[in-house]
């Protein structure tokens, strides 16, 4: 590993110091709305944190780092390997996506990778994004977008060819879909596709957004100081209002986050651990990362 690579790999996925000894799992399981939560890491090697989960037809994909690909097909309780064709070394996967019966990753500095055997195998389209900062993957209107370091790259063939969407260069963070819009977010801001351009919202975060999702009528966004805001338009943006309402209340799990909900672990978090919540047919999961 180069030192540029390292570089970024401590920027993306921070371990935040040695592991003690009662280190955390890299995901736990929740079956009653995030009162109570299991290890469900068995078959994960130790030590390993959290990078991206997908879940189809009731099968869990799992990166983590530092360099590993993982599938818990549905029904199992252990994780097996699934990560032939890729890079043995500085996995970084940033984005995890089901298309029309293909598998597609992003890897931060290396580009995309598609599996048309359900991660048996994987490959790395020729024709491929040349930016190396790879973080983000979204379907919209039928094409897959991906965000990079340097904008917005756009496949309308599965992704198997990409070419760079619009001239503005900036660095994008997550995306999301809303209301039939394509939502961009940066390190501290948002805003929305339209016209091929991004008009951004006056939002302005503390900490970078980690994870944009939406529930009922609402667009949620995530940071990583445990921020929530929400909107209905992308556009216009409220915080989050802590204490208002029982977690019994809330039927997901931002609305849960927006109302004050607070995770608490069967093994406490040191303090340069994240976390992020997912939705799945099994529960509520939570994803364990080293660092903020």
């Amino acid at each position: 590993m180069n030192y540029l690579t390292l570089l970024v790999t401590l920027l993306l996925f921070p371990l935040g110091g040695t592991l003690p000894p009662d280190a955390p799992a890299a995901i736990y399981l929740s079956t009653d709305r995030g009162e109570s939560w299991c290890d469900i890491s068995e078959g994960l090697p130790a030590g390993t944190f959290s990078q991206e989960l997908l879940e189809v037809n009731g099968d869990l994909y799992l990166a983590v780092a530092p360099s590993a690909l993982y599938w818990l097909p549905a029904g199992s309780s252990k994780w097996e390997p699934r990560d032939l064709g890729l890079p043995y070394q500085d996995l970084m996967v940033t984005g995890m996506m089901h298309y029309e019966g293909r598998l597609i990753i992003s890897v931060y500095h290396i580009g995309i990778y598609v599996s048309d055997d359900r991660g048996e195998s994987w490959r790395k389209p020729l024709f491929n994004i040349s930016s190396k900062g790879v973080r983000c993957l979204q379907e919209f209107n039928g094409a897959i977008y991906a965000g990079t370091d340097t904008g917005l790259w756009v496949s309308t063939d599965g992704g198997e060819n990409w070419f760079a969407e619009g001239e503005e260069k900036f660095g994008v963070q997550q995306l999301g879909v809303y209301s039939g819009k394509l939502i961009v977010a940066q390190q501290n801001g948002l805003g929305v596709l339209t016209n091929g351009e991004v008009v951004w919202s006056d939002l302005e975060t503390a900490s970078a957004i980690l994870q944009i999702t939406t529930s009922d009528d609402y667009l949620y966004v995530m940071t990583a100081g445990k921020e929530v805001w929400r909107s209905r338009d992308g556009l216009k943006w409220q915080s989050s209002l802590s204490g208002l309402m029982r977690i019994e209340a809330a039927g997901s799990i931002p609305e849960a986050l927006w109302f004050g909900y607070k995770l608490a672990l069967p093994t406490a978090l040191p303090e340069t651990f994240s976390t992020r919540l997912r939705d799945s047919s099994r529960g509520w999961v939570a994803l364990v990362r080293g660092g903020c």
